[in-house]
């Protein structure tokens, strides 16, 4: 395994206050900045969490990852992770990363890092013809200075209605096309997973009674790295059954290159009826 001390030039580990105990061992607080509006710890970040600790452990960049919550965690908790390499090919390594807060399991994130040199590259995907982030409004809510996480997002409507305070006209096709990206990070896998897990603010766009999702997976799969300010993400939710919400999003640069795709299942909360 590799053992890397970057927590005081990393971006994203400053905002989580990620740090590495030792060789598999790390640590960062459960504070409001990691937390929801509901005040429970924020999946998207356990799962960058995950993969910032991976991709150091590992030396190797995220393939993809996804993260299975067992349980939450609030404020104040202390969470630990304990990351193992379960396979190192060539190329390619196996990994896992598992989080507890104290005894309890609160998530457990698998993953493939690496790459091959010499491979075909092509693309199918490809980005939708939209205005420039500089072209579109800013989504309320977000980059409010509250001390959470959100307040490290920027996102811009390019279509549909995004987060419960967006007053932009509703698509109600399931789909929400918004630029968005961190303001005090880089573009890498972790802040990827972060604003990905964004994917369920679509549910606003759909229904006036929606109060809320618990997150049950969360998975990122990485395409590129190629650099870009922004990013395009095309959040779509497939279905709603039993009270299970299920979406993917695509996510593309401003020069138009495929990064990632993410998907996750939730439970869906409304507002109940008097």
């Amino acid at each position: 395994m590799h053992v890397m001390n970057e927590e005081r030039t990393n971006p994203l580990r400053q905002l989580m206050q990620l740090q590495q105990a030792g060789p598999g061992m790390w640590s960062f607080p459960v504070t409001a900045r990691v937390a929801s509006r509901r005040g429970n710890f924020w999946g998207g970040a356990g799962l960058a969490g995950g993969i910032e600790a991976m991709e150091t452990e590992t030396g190797r960049p995220l393939i993809w990852a996804t993260a299975h919550f067992i349980s939450t965690a609030k404020p104040p908790a202390v969470m630990t992770m304990s990351v193992e390499e379960l396979a190192r090919g060539g190329s390619i390594s196996q990994a896992r990363a598992t989080l507890r807060d104290g005894d309890s399991l609160v998530a457990i994130v698998d993953a493939a890092l690496g790459a091959r040199d010499g491979s075909r590259d092509a693309v199918w995907l490809h980005r939708p013809d939209v205005p420039p982030p500089g072209a579109c409004a800013p989504v309320p809510g977000f980059a409010q200075r509250a001390g959470r996480i959100t307040d490290e997002m920027e996102f811009r409507t390019v279509d549909g209605r995004f987060g419960p305070a967006s007053d932009a006209a509703a698509a109600a096709t399931g789909r929400v096309r918004v630029w968005g990206r961190m303001i005090s990070a880089p573009v890498t896998a972790g802040a990827i997973a972060i604003m990905a897990d964004c994917l369920p603010s679509v549910m606003y766009d759909l229904f006036g009674d929606f109060a809320g999702v618990s997150s049950l997976d969360n998975t990122v799969r990485m395409v590129s790295r190629a650099p870009s300010a922004w990013l395009l993400f095309e959040f779509g939710l497939a279905g709603l059954g039993a009270g299970i919400g299920h979406g993917q999003t695509r996510i593309w640069n401003e020069t138009g290159d495929l990064i990632a795709l993410a998907g996750q299942s939730f439970v869906a909360r409304f507002q109940r009826k008097e």
